[in-house]
């Protein structure tokens, strides 16, 4: 079956199929309004279809593929998981050598985030965040975030 949803501007469940409602949280659930606030920020940059947004949903990293807009008010998106150890940061880990969060900052650089909104996503400070990248630039021989996000996204469209 496909794992498709769809929800609104603001990020509330329209609809979705029965694999992804056994993969969500409750809508009304306190860990689902994370999840809608994480929708409704993303779907308001206005993502091109096949753009994905890495998510953590009941422990287990996934993301979300944005599909199309559908009547102007309904964003279809499939929910995907990674392949076991094929996800997207063991692949960042094992190809530039990387720390669990190191790989985890440099995923969410290759998806267009600040270091603020990093520490908000990882619960660490942006102090830290910054830390983090000065590894991540010196392990993959770059000098700044827009040459490690390049290298990673190669690497994500890989899998």
């Amino acid at each position: 079956g496909q794992n498709l949803f769809a929800v609104d501007r603001e990020g509330n469940l329209l609809w979705g199929t029965p694999q992804v409602c056994r993969c969500l949280p409750p809508p009304d659930h306190e860990d689902f309004q994370g999840v809608r606030e994480q929708l409704e920020d993303w779907l308001g940059h206005r993502p091109d279809p096949g753009h994905s947004l890495p998510i953590r949903l009941l422990d287990t990293p996934r993301s979300i593929e944005y599909l199309a807009l559908v009547d102007g008010q309904e964003y279809l998106l499939r929910l995907k998981t990674p392949q076991n150890q094929n996800s997207a940061s063991a692949a960042l880990r094992e190809r530039f050598d990387l720390t669990l969060r190191e790989s985890d900052v440099l995923l969410w650089i290759a998806n267009g985030k600040t270091n603020r909104e990093i520490g908000q996503i990882l619960e660490m400070s942006p102090r830290t965040v910054n830390k983090h990248l000065e590894q991540v630039f010196r392990k993959m021989n770059v000098e700044n975030r827009t040459a490690a996000a390049a290298n990673a996204i190669r690497v994500l469209a890989t899998l």
